[in-house]
């Protein structure tokens, strides 16, 4: 079979020659949200400190992913509320405010990302939202 026939280009590649990252991937559509927020709590682990790692708190089996997926869709919708109104509906009473700006600031940042550049910040981001509620305290 020849290489026209096989699909391939006369130096041996397959396909047309435009490139995957040319056309939009699912999950940066509006309907991949969840995707997106499971790729960020997945990747959030990689921003902890590298000691922590091995912690069960911070390991998302599937329960804890449908918490974090659950959640992060009510903070997406909830992006309007003010910050105490946020706090009162949605974080535990002795939530910081710093926590609850991060992790706010995590969820927008899924909402909003176009790129893998833009899931790895918001990985960063809730992260950092972790490590303000303290690692001991997360999986509350």
């Amino acid at each position: 079979m020849s290489w026209e026939d096989q699909g391939r280009q006369a130096h041996g590649w397959f396909g047309h020659g435009t490139a995957v990252e040319s056309q939009p991937e699912p999950i940066f559509e509006p309907a991949g949200l969840e995707r997106r927020i499971d790729t960020v709590a997945h990747g959030a682990q990689m921003h902890l400190p590298r000691k922590d790692w091995h912690r069960s708190a911070i390991a998302f089996d599937g329960r804890r992913l449908e918490q974090i997926r659950r959640a992060m869709l009510a903070w997406v919708a909830a992006r309007g509320f003010d910050d105490a109104t946020f706090a009162a509906r949605f974080a535990d009473p002795r939530a910081s405010d710093a926590a609850i700006q991060v992790l706010r600031a995590a969820a927008d940042a899924t909402r909003t990302a176009t790129t893998h550049q833009g899931l790895m910040a918001a990985s960063a981001q809730f992260a950092a939202g972790m490590l303000v509620v303290g690692l001991d305290r997360w999986p509350g």
